[in-house]
């Protein structure tokens, strides 16, 4: 149910990051700070909503620390605050679960992407790759989808954890508009949204 009240919204972030060689060092810083603003408003709301009474392995989980060493290791922390993006107000339990839906698929795509960093033999990529590789090995995703399937959800809750969901794809669409726009239109390397 949430795969599929998502997918459009999915379709449309991985279009935005398309253009990104993850293999090319200023791609991949770029790729990084996108990622950043919508990270940690989402964590940090999910953390004020008690996220640990759903998850009781939630310091395991959050990832915007080794996002943020990660950043650090290539000198490219700064201006990350100057991105806006609202942190969302999470009031329910479905709530919560429909944020997480988004976080915790996002490790899918994060295999996918350190595979290619880690071809690029760039050291400097090599070096930094804390986020991408957050979890690996560990069967996070396996054990939030058991999670969300023993869920007793009606209706209201589903309306409502699709809702946070694609909320939660906002957050990230609109960051990466933010902080891709300019830079792939400087480079040559396509559109970030279809507007």
């Amino acid at each position: 149910m949430l795969r599929m009240g998502t997918a459009a919204c999915h379709a449309t972030l991985d279009r935005q990051f398309a253009a990104l060689d993850v293999g090319h060092l200023p791609d991949y810083i770029h790729l990084l700070k996108a990622q950043h603003p919508a990270l940690r408003a989402v964590e940090l709301s999910l953390e004020a909503a008690g996220v640990e009474l759903i998850l009781p392995d939630w310091q395991q989980r959050r990832r915007r620390h080794a996002l943020e060493a990660d950043l650090a290791a290539l000198n490219a922390n700064n201006r990350l605050s100057a991105v806006l993006v609202e942190a969302p107000l999470i009031r329910s339990r479905a709530q919560a679960l429909g944020h997480l839906y988004v976080l915790e698929g996002s490790r899918l795509g994060a295999e996918v992407l350190l595979r290619r960093a880690l071809a690029s033999g760039d050291p400097l990529i090599s070096q930094a790759t804390r986020f991408l590789a957050h979890g690996r090995g560990r069967p996070f995703w396996r054990g939030f989808v058991a999670l969300l399937n023993k869920e007793a959800a009606d209706s209201t809750f589903r309306a409502e954890a699709v809702a946070a969901a694609v909320a939660s794809f906002g957050l990230f669409q609109k960051a990466a508009e933010q902080v891709l726009g300019h830079y792939q239109a400087s480079h040559g390397r396509g559109q970030v949204s279809e507007k």
